[in-house]
Order: C-alpha cells, then structure tokens, then sequence
C-alpha cells in the first residue's frame, strides 16, 4: 500500500474534490481520472490508451470529467472496466470496455440509466463480459456486453 501512495501521482488530482480515491482488483490499482492501472507488486502500469488524455473537467467537480473508471477486473490479457460518461449531465451513462493489454485494442458497449435510479453497475467476477445491476422492480439484471 504504501508504494502505491508514494508513486507520483498527475496535477490532474491538485484540481479534485473526492475523486482521488483509488479503485482497486487484486494486486492493481487505479486512479478515476488516470487511464492507467499500476500494479502493487513492481513498477508494471497498464496504459489505457482509449482514455483521453485531456479528460478535463470544470470546477472542482468531477462530475463532468470525459471518462472516470468506477470498478474494473483484469486478468494476464484484458482489462474490462465499467465507465461513467456523462458528457450531458442529464443521464447515466456507464460505458463498459473490454481493453486487449497486448493489441491495445478496446470494444465499448454503452448503458444509459435514469439519474434518479440505482446505478450501481458491476462487472460479473465469473465471467466480465457479462454485467449485474438492478432492474427498475429492484431485481437483478444479468445482461451480455461483450
């Protein structure tokens, strides 16, 4: 833990209220706003390259940065992540990727929810292609996405 919060992190966080936090699998870690997933174990990264780079927000509310990556699971060749981007503000709209570590190539499928519904989205650890959240009943959902 500790080599993780002493690696340096962008100028992109100086500007954030409550969106440095880190999101974390296994022995990986990402930050929100950064596409890239930094191991724990040595001084591999994992560079997203779909991510823009000028992923800019307004303010100090990251709300209304480009992409910011919610939760994600990753194994020796994918990354699959689930995504909020909101670039209008007036819906939900969870983006998932299933990013290819050695081609660097990313599949997107996209989600859009009400604001005022339960938006909770994860992937499901048996099988990423695949993600749960609740119905509008407060059933769950299990839905293909790639």
């Amino acid at each position: 833990m500790e080599k993780g919060l002493n690696r340096k992190i962008p100028a992109l966080y100086d500007r954030t209220e409550g969106c440095s936090f880190p999101v974390y699998y296994r022995n990986h870690y990402a930050f929100p706003l950064i596409g890239k997933i930094f191991s724990f174990d040595n001084d591999e990264e994992v560079d997203l390259k779909f991510f823009p780079e000028d992923n800019n927000f307004w303010g100090k509310d990251c709300n209304y940065c480009k992409m910011f990556i919610m939760s994600y699971i990753m194994n020796e060749d994918y990354v699959w992540l689930v995504m909020d981007n909101n670039p209008d503000g007036k819906g939900f709209m969870v983006e998932m990727v299933k990013y290819n570590i050695n081609t660097a190539k990313a599949e997107f499928s996209k989600l859009k929810f009400p604001r005022s519904g339960n938006n909770v989205v994860s992937l499901d650890p048996i099988n990423p292609d695949y993600i749960i959240y609740k119905g509008k009943d407060a059933r769950l959902i299990r839905t293909k996405v790639f």
